[in-house]
């Protein structure tokens, strides 16, 4: 599926009692033909990434890595540099009923490209469970999910970036701004609720809070059009250096 057409996704998990954000990108770093959509939903992304990445799961099908896959990982690698290796976890999807059951039987297939890929990610990675052999309830399957959580848990601190760095200070002033201003319409409220009467307060309440939501959107999507133009001056760079490492 052509990257351009796919967007992200967030959802909230909880492992061992610790809540984390899960952003789905599928396909989002394959910038092989990026475009501005493309760097919109990687903008996305570093938002609600920005403060940091516990984990990524780098998932894909056993049978194969291929040529798109190898994009992705370049552009997650580009994006957020060659330290987010340490926190990749190589996750393979349609695997046969051998290797859902031995972990071995999945590493004699590899080729040289995946078992590269695996040491360079210093060897973590598990099996996608397949409910079609082993249903939910089989100690197979709770195990192979069991040892995603552990990857996870186990993953030392979280990765950060200048560029993450840089979006968490926007949004925490963001969200400073907006608490600020909720205080000030409340405070306002209580006053015209003596002067003015719950009616006409109410309404000029709910205004105020109509007009804080819009320049909230605004602001996020300001951050947005920023971390887009980073992006798309990052993708340049990155373009001239590889067409001078050519030339070379």
């Amino acid at each position: 599926m052509d990257s351009c057409t796919q967007i992200c996704a967030e959802s909230e998990v909880t492992i061992d009692g610790q809540k984390f954000n899960l952003v789905d990108t599928p396909g989002i770093f394959d910038t092989s033909k990026p475009n501005e959509e493309v760097y919109k939903e990687i903008a996305k992304i570093v938002q609600k990434c920005a403060y940091g990445i516990k984990a990524i799961l780098f998932v894909f099908e056993a049978k194969r890595f291929t040529v798109e896959q190898g994009n992705v990982l370049y552009g997650i690698k580009s994006f957020f540099g060659e330290g987010a290796l340490n926190y990749i976890i190589a996750v393979f999807s349609h695997a046969t009923k051998k290797q859902n059951a031995d972990k071995d039987e999945m590493r004699k297939a590899w080729n040289p490209a995946i078992s590269s890929f695996i040491v360079s990610i210093g060897n973590r990675w598990d099996i996608s469970p397949d409910s079609d052999y082993f249903p939910p309830e089989h100690e197979i399957h709770q195990l192979r999910l069991r040892e995603i959580k552990d990857l996870i848990i186990n993953t030392q601190g979280s990765y950060t970036t200048e560029m993450l760095e840089s979006a968490r200070q926007v949004q925490e002033r963001i969200q400073r701004e907006k608490q600020e201003e909720e205080k000030r319409i409340r405070e306002e409220y209580e006053e015209n609720l003596r002067k003015e009467g719950k009616e006409k307060a109410d309404r000029e309440f709910q205004t105020q809070m109509n007009i804080l939501k819009n320049k909230v959107e605004q602001k996020q999507n300001d951050s947005i059009t920023s971390i887009v133009k980073e992006i798309a001056n990052l993708i340049k760079q990155l373009r001239k250096f590889a067409i001078a490492c050519f030339l070379l």
